[in-house]
């Protein structure tokens, strides 16, 4: 059960009673806000996002180029198009 709005700004408070000479001691210069406006869209959500998928090696990559488009199934053809999909968007050097 989440806390009240009430609960919420005590905990806020003794959080930052504690936090605050820490993170200036550490360099932060911002101010409180900052983070609070950081973390806002986090306190909305009800779980955490899901973790982005693994990026296969650079030795898997590289055997995927090498091979025949043909011979690869349809999962790796899906990763390396995923995977070369950023680099075929990237505008032409000027003058080419």
């Amino acid at each position: 059960m989440a806390p009240s709005s009430c609960a919420r700004r005590q905990l806020d408070a003794s959080f930052w009673r504690d936090a605050d000479p820490k993170l200036q001691a550490a360099g932060w210069q911002g101010s409180v806000q900052a983070v609070r406006r950081y973390v806002r869209p986090f306190r909305q959500m009800t779980a955490a996002p899901p973790p982005a998928p693994a990026v296969p090696e650079a030795r898997q990559i590289t055997s995927w180029l090498l091979r025949r488009p043909g011979s690869l199934d349809a999962d790796e053809q899906a990763t390396l198009a995923g995977i070369r999909a950023p680099v075929r968007t990237r505008t032409p050097w000027p003058g080419t």
